[in-house]
Formats: C-alpha cells, sequence, structure tokens
C-alpha cells in the first residue's frame, strides 16, 4: 500500500488484480476505500449502483466509487475474467463524476488491448514501492483514465442518464 503522502500527490493503486470468476463470484458492500476500475476481458458480469443493475460485456469497463454502496459479481453461465485496479487519490472523486461515473458506471467500448498494456505496467510496477514508481503508477492510471474518456465519448449518455429509472422513463 502506498505512503499517505503520496497518494496526496499521485493517483495510486492500493491493490490490483486479475480474476478468472466462478459463478459464485460476488462482491457486496456499503462502504470501501477507493475507486474500482474493472476491465472485463470474457464473459460477463453484472453491477448495481445507485439502484439500478448494469450488465457488463467484454471489453466494457465498470468504474465504481466504492465510498457509495455498490455490488457486483459474475454472470451464472458465463462468469467474467477481469483486470482490476483500486485507484485513491484527492482527484478520484471529481474524476469520476466528470465521467459520470456516478450514474453510468458501464464504458464502452474502451480499447482493452492498450488498457491491458497499462494495467501490466502497472501491476509490475507495485512490486516496489518508491516515488519514482509512485509517479509511473500515476502515469499508468491517467492513461486508463484518458482511454476511458476516450469510450466515453465515442459512446455519449443518453440526455436524462442522471434521473432516476421511472423517472428517466416518464420523460423520454
Amino acid at each position: 500500500v502506498p505512503a499517505e503522502p503520496l497518494r496526496d500527490v499521485f493517483l495510486t493503486v492500493v491493490r490490483a488484480g486479475r480474476l478468472i470468476a466462478g459463478p459464485e463470484h460476488k462482491i457486496e458492500r456499503d462502504y470501501y476505500p477507493g475507486h474500482e476500475l474493472t476491465f472485463c476481458r470474457a464473459g460477463r458480469g453484472w453491477a448495481r449502483v445507485r439502484g439500478r443493475t448494469y450488465e457488463i460485456k467484454p471489453g466494457q469497463l465498470l468504474s465504481i466509487n466504492c465510498h457509495h454502496p455498490h455490488a457486483y459479481g459474475a454472470d451464472l453461465h458465463e462468469p467474467w475474467t477481469l483486470d482490476w485496479i483500486r485507484v485513491e487519490g484527492s482527484t478520484m472523486d471529481r474524476t469520476w463524476k466528470m465521467l459520470a461515473a456516478d450514474s453510468q458506471p458501464v464504458f464502452p467500448g474502451v480499447d482493452l488491448a492498450k488498457c491491458t498494456v497499462e494495467l501490466e505496467h502497472i501491476f509490475e510496477l507495485m512490486q516496489q514501492q518508491d516515488v519514482a514508481r509512485a509517479a509511473w503508477i500515476h502515469a499508468h492510471v491517467s492513461t486508463l483514465i484518458a482511454l476511458t474518456c476516450d469510450a466515453r465519448q465515442a459512446h455519449p449518455l443518453p440526455e436524462h442518464h442522471d434521473l432516476p429509472l421511472p423517472l428517466e422513463r416518464v420523460l423520454k
């Protein structure tokens, strides 16, 4: 886990991994530190954020602010394979809101090949903790965020994406 002063300066990755999930894979929490970026490599999963349930398919990214109630897990019939990182940093809340991930946490069209390269660098850099590696991790996380921005621009949100689902239906 990166030292606290590094978290004040950089986007840091406090945990990360690759998971080949079984159908029983499920996480449900009211609160957990950090923001999780989950990249679906194969199979399918689901997430529940702000009372809505979303399907996650291969090539999609799920962005969750773990400071709020959330749940996610593998599809029972086609469990997912995923890479994930838990990021902390002073700008993550603002970044999450800027990307509208609070109302639409699934990002289709993320360049999975480019994301995989960045994630591999992060996994390797996490093996040692020093300021230079923290700066490089920050750079790779920033690139992942840029790729997420590209995906959001390529797949714009519906007009009423931030409203509760029943209200959104009425306005359509």
